[in-house]
């Protein structure tokens, strides 16, 4: 058996998808180090590995109670070359010597490294340094460069081929000046690997296997992406002694199935008026609702409000609501796909632009742009067609086994190495 350690870092949604696969390496036998930061020590306590602190706290609870997060967030598509510098600063920046000596510590006696794609920007020089193989688990399908279609930044689209492999180039030029790469090819330098450019966008590509932790009937590769082991959705079901709280639990049981609002822990961000508009507005169609609020402060701001909680885990919540209003961010998604609900995404990154065209391209759900329009929207993924489709993909994706794909890939990884 194997020592694995697993790499990843920001929001909740950056780390959760990775708790499983520990999970399942350590019930195939394999000791897991799971190289996260502080703030995430709550979560990951009970988990049956060992939780290894990143050398700095780049956390959603860390990012909440930084003002210049909350700033940024207001806008954050306006800011999203602001947002990259402020991530790469928080996850590497601010310390480059602290996190590169926690990863390094970690990877010591380790025969394989699994890691977040952003993140290995950071751990796949340390692990080339350290002769260790590194598999990228990755959960951007819109982040892979294809002559298919345009990148998403927010907005993608399908132009002649020439348009798009011009299009890509724009986005590594982009992701050049957006990180300030310099710092990250001189950490590729000291550890013997060559530099590259757009090396913050495409590190992944480092790596000796890349996973895409989404679904291939979700999100259908193009047939010329590089090298690349499409697994299907890997989803957190909550830590393991979480229950949904006692409140909600008679809440949802005391009237029609709720609809559930929840922005995740980037989205979430001082979100509070935004929840209390969101409610107020179904509760106008005679829907009623639940709010997962992402945060303590945004709770606090709704006390009073009947079926408001900071979290619950969503794999048992889903099945009782009759939709779901989300931010778009892919672990919400693929829970309340595998649940078979309709989707409402309010996106606020880029990247949920994205699944917002894509549940609606499925006929499993809609994009909502703004938060006046999520009402109406919620009514309109309540019909017969949209519901009929969200069943019909939970039960497409069913089978699918992405943490287990995952886990075979990094056992390659390490049969490869010995």
């Amino acid at each position: 058996m194997g020592r694995v350690v697993i790499t990843s870092a920001a929001y909740l949604g950056d780390v959760a998808p990775y708790i499983p696969i520990g999970r399942r390496l350590v019930e195939a036998g394999h000791s897991v180090t799971f190289v996260a930061p502080a703030g995430f020590g709550s979560i990951l306590a009970a988990e049956p590995f060992v939780h290894h602190h990143y050398g700095l706290d780049f956390s959603a609870a860390s990012m909440h109670a930084d003002p210049e997060h909350t700033r940024l967030m207001r806008h954050p598509l306006v800011n999203t070359p602001r947002l990259a510098k402020y991530w790469l600063k928080r996850s590497y920046l601010d310390d480059p010597a602290a996190v590169e000596e926690s990863i390094a510590k970690a990877l010591k006696a380790a025969d394989v490294l699994g890691t977040h794609p952003a993140v290995a920007m950071i751990s796949l020089p340390l692990a080339y340094e350290a002769d260790v193989p590194g598999v990228v688990g990755h959960l951007f399908p819109m982040l892979l460069p294809t002559e298919r279609w345009t990148p998403s930044m927010p907005y993608g689209f399908q132009a002649p081929r020439v348009v798009n492999r011009y299009a890509w180039k724009a986005y590594d030029l982009f992701g050049k000046l957006a990180f300030p790469e310099a710092e990250i090819n001189d950490l590729r330098r000291r550890t013997g690997m060559p530099t590259r450019d757009g090396a913050a966008v495409s590190a992944y590509r480092d790596a000796v296997e890349t996973v895409m932790l989404t679904s291939s009937r979700y999100a259908p590769p193009a047939d010329d992406w590089p090298p690349v082991t499409v697994a299907g959705f890997s989803i957190w079901d909550g830590p393991p002694d979480a229950e949904i709280p006692a409140e909600l639990d008679t809440y949802i049981d005391d009237g029609a199935p709720p609809v559930l609002v929840t922005l995740g822990t980037s989205a979430a961000t001082d979100a509070a008026a935004r929840f209390a508009r969101i409610r107020t507005d179904l509760a106008a169609r005679g829907l009623r609702s639940i709010v997962l609020a992402g945060n303590e402060a945004n709770a606090a701001a709704l006390a009073g409000q009947p079926g408001v909680v900071p979290f619950a885990p969503l794999t048992k919540v889903l099945p009782r609501c009759r939709a779901a209003v989300l931010s778009g961010a892919l672990g919400s998604v693929a829970a309340s796909l595998a649940a078979g609900i309709p989707i409402v995404i309010h996106p606020q990154l880029w990247d949920q632009f994205w699944h917002g065209r894509q549940v609606t391209k499925l006929g499993a759900g809609t994009l909502a742009r703004n938060v006046g329009q999520i009402a109406s929207s919620v009514d309109s993924v309540l019909g017969d067609d949209t519901t009929r489709a969200a069943r019909e993909l939970s039960i497409a994706i069913a089978d699918e086994d992405g943490p287990g794909i995952m886990v075979a890939a990094v056992e390659r990884a390490m049969a490869s190495s010995r």
